[in-house]
């Protein structure tokens, strides 16, 4: 519903178009001209409000700071997916922190506190039998704690290459992960990589 402001305060444009339409002689290509004009002039002026009053002052994650905390985490997993320690990753998680994976696959499920969240690393790293590689594309960031990383991975299973994409979106505190939720791009070629 579109609402204008005049000097009452807000009304509804519906009920002005409908006074409108029932004066006599006011067609009504004019009333869907005017409604028109008066939601874009709406639109308009909700942005501007929005764009002078920040949503989370000082707390938006700058984009540099989004991709070397995103560069350590995706090195760190891919030191301990090829056979290292967990000293990094455990460095990069808050104690609090909740990791969700979709899909029918080995590896789906919610897994809350540090230590389950190692665990869920540990067995992909089972999995793929130190053969795994995650390489970042893009970080997306907006207002607030949350950033995203466009990701690649690589992995050998059976014998094959297998390759997928995925998008990760992180919430951030204090500089560690606090939550993740894993959103392959393809469903059912990731389900098929880790069954």
């Amino acid at each position: 519903m579109f609402a204008r402001e005049d000097g009452c305060g807000l009304t509804d444009v519906t009920c002005h178009l409908r006074e409108r339409v029932s004066q006599p002689g006011v067609p009504a290509r004019r009333c869907c001209c005017e409604l028109f004009r008066l939601s874009y002039r709406y639109a308009v002026r909700s942005r501007a409000r929005t764009r002078t009053r920040p949503v989370c002052p000082g707390l938006t994650v700058e984009r540099r700071t989004a991709q070397e905390l995103l560069d350590r985490l995706h090195r760190a997993q891919n030191e301990y997916y090829a056979g290292g320690d967990s000293r990094g990753l455990s460095d990069l998680l808050a104690a609090d922190v909740r990791w969700s994976v979709p899909g029918d696959n080995a590896l789906a499920g919610v897994y809350i506190g540090v230590d389950h969240v190692l665990d869920y690393m540990q067995r992909r790293r089972r999995l793929a039998a130190c053969t795994l590689r995650l390489v970042r594309r893009d970080v997306l960031v907006g207002r607030g704690q949350r950033i995203g990383a466009v990701t690649d991975g690589v992995v050998l299973r059976s014998g094959r290459v297998h390759t997928w994409g995925t998008v990760g979106l992180y919430e951030v505190a204090d500089g560690r992960i606090r939550r993740c939720w894993l959103l392959p791009l393809d469903a059912a070629d990731f389900d098929a990589i880790w069954s």
